[in-house]
């Protein structure tokens, strides 16, 4: 529901305009409007020569002619009773002088609050900026750490696989050690048994022709103990 008061045509509330009007101003720069509804009444008050009250926009409305008596809260601009009634009905409103009235206190009101809002705005910015130093340090922290774990994991990895690898070699190196020893007493043993075959064999010719020759008892027995020598040294 509309305030309603007196009309302000008095030299009186004129001049009492024109001390509040500042607060007014202040309000709307605070609000971020680049131009106030009473910038055009200011005007032509400070602008006048006779203390009588301008015939101008200022005081009266543009639509009806009729002067301004009402501030609507909710469009921010000046009404005359027509505006009211017609264009701004439900909105906010208030009489024109309890609006200058109230602005200076309005104002102060509004300034403390956007220096507290600015100050709550500039510590959660401080907070947020210390976060995300907090955070970069870390993520710094946490990619040395995996660097240097993954050079100490390599180089783990690269001396067990040296390790390995010379274990291998070695066991190689034994093997085949063994192997050419085995290898080398085959063919010792196999010259030594072909040897032996070649005496036996003589000795079984000669037999054949003399049967009292003792070369077949001397060269059977020596290649039977060849044989078992032989084979019971034979490395596995």
């Amino acid at each position: 529901m509309a305030l309603r008061g007196t009309k302000t045509d008095t030299c009186k509330e004129k001049r009492m305009c024109i001390r509040n009007f500042q607060n007014i101003s202040t309000i709307d720069q605070l609000m971020g409007r680049d131009s106030s509804p009473l910038d055009m009444m200011h005007s032509s008050i400070m602008n006048s020569s006779t203390p009588s009250p301008p015939v101008g926009v200022a005081y009266y409305c543009d639509i009806h002619r009729d002067a301004h008596k009402f501030y609507c809260q909710t469009c921010n601009k000046l009404l005359c009773d027509d505006c009211d009634t017609h264009h701004h009905r439900g909105h906010t409103t208030v009489h024109l002088m309890e609006a200058i009235e109230s602005a200076g206190i309005q104002a102060n009101q509004v300034l403390k609050d956007a220096k507290l809002g600015i100050t709550a705005l500039k510590e959660d910015l401080d907070a947020v900026q210390t976060v995300a130093e907090t955070l970069e340090n870390k993520a710094r922290q946490a990619t040395t750490d995996v660097m240097v774990y993954m050079r100490r994991l390599v180089s783990a990895i690269e001396a067990r696989e040296n390790e390995l690898l010379a274990r291998i070699e070695k066991a190689r190196l034994m093997k085949y050690a063994a192997l050419e020893a085995r290898s080398d007493y085959l063919k010792k043993s196999l010259c030594r048994l072909s040897i032996t075959i070649d005496r036996l064999v003589e000795a079984m010719d000669s037999f054949a022709v003399d049967s009292n020759s003792l070369d077949i008892l001397l060269f059977k027995d020596m290649a039977s103990a060849e044989v078992i020598t032989i084979f019971l040294l034979f490395p596995t």
